[in-house]
């Protein structure tokens, strides 16, 4: 839907400002570079109502279990059905998760090291749609919208590459992805937490990066190659960055039509590996790649998380 095309006739006298304010945020965002718009998550992420997660040091694999154990965060009971997740948020990916010879422990730990970070990044997701479908609800209905909500729709319509009120292109791109997709990816590109660019940059999803982001350089690369494996930060970044990619990335647009289909049919949306077949294009491994993500997600029962939700009663 197309703000402009819908504007009701009590807003003509607002097109000029409108108009010098939209042309403002593109110089805006010539001016300053694109990824200080994106990573000024304060000014992008809807803040309202936001409850605070509960960060911790995860220098090692005893800090997880202890905070785990803490909240009696167990997995079992989220695989069984037990929705509630407790809103932990780790500093880092800790060492250790390669010293673990128990594959089963490993996976639990990595799994619940990560169910938080992925729900977290997509409740950010689905509060943006809502204040979205908020101010397209006022457009469509003569009533005023705020100067700062105008603003933030700007930025957000920057960030998505999505031309300015075009409320529908931006709500198709701005959604949320099924945690049994992002957490199988994630134990795929990084060896459950146990790669070195998992250990060293919180690189879960083996993006790649040029001289734009900081990066670690692949030990066997060859050598007319010039890319790196970018870093992040925290965990949470690039499970951001992650989705963010998933989000606007080309080759990933069959992705996002299905997920779309589903969405309009289906309360809860699309599961993992109904959109696992967007994901050719991940890995020059084509549809083998997708094979292997599939297999994570059966043999894994991930798509038991698919109802996980945060707990709204443990925070800071």
């Amino acid at each position: 839907m197309q703000f402009r095309q819908k504007m009701p006739n009590f807003w003509q006298y607002r097109q000029s400002f409108l108009a010098v304010f939209f042309i403002s945020a593109v110089i805006l965002g010539i001016i300053y570079p694109y990824y200080a718009v994106s990573k000024t998550t304060q000014l992008i992420y809807d803040q309202s109502s936001v409850i605070k997660p509960i960060p911790y040091e995860a220098r090692e694999i005893k800090n997880l279990e202890e905070k785990f154990a803490n909240y009696n965060f167990q997995l079992e009971a989220i695989l069984a059905g037990y929705r509630t997740v407790p809103r932990l948020l780790p500093d880092r990916v800790p060492d250790g998760f390669a010293e673990i010879q128990d594959v089963a422990k490993r996976k639990t730990l990595f799994m619940q090291f990560l169910l938080p970070i992925i729900l977290q990044a997509n409740e950010e997701i689905q509060k943006n749609r809502t204040k979205v479908k908020r101010i397209r609800a006022r457009a469509d209905n003569a009533l005023p919208i705020s100067d700062e909500d105008i603003v933030w729709l700007a930025q957000l319509s920057q960030k998505y590459r999505t031309s300015s009120g075009d409320f529908a292109a931006l709500l198709h791109r701005m959604d949320v992805l099924p945690v049994s997709l992002v957490m199988a990816q994630a134990a795929i590109e990084s060896g459950w937490g146990s790669s070195r660019f998992a250990r060293e940059g919180n690189a879960l999803y083996g993006q790649w990066t040029t001289a734009r982001y900081a990066g670690l350089a692949p030990l066997q690369r060859d050598q007319d190659k010039s890319h790196k494996i970018r870093v992040f930060s925290t965990p949470l970044a690039a499970v951001r960055s992650y989705i963010f990619n998933i989000n606007t990335y080309p080759a990933y647009k069959k992705l996002r039509h299905i997920r779309a289909y589903l969405r309009n049919r289906r309360p809860n949306g699309a599961k993992g590996y109904e959109l696992a077949m967007g994901l050719k294009a991940y890995s020059e491994k084509g549809m083998d790649y997708v094979a292997l993500v599939l297999d994570v997600i059966r043999q894994n029962r991930l798509e038991a998380f698919h109802s996980a939700t945060l707990d709204n009663n443990l925070s800071l």
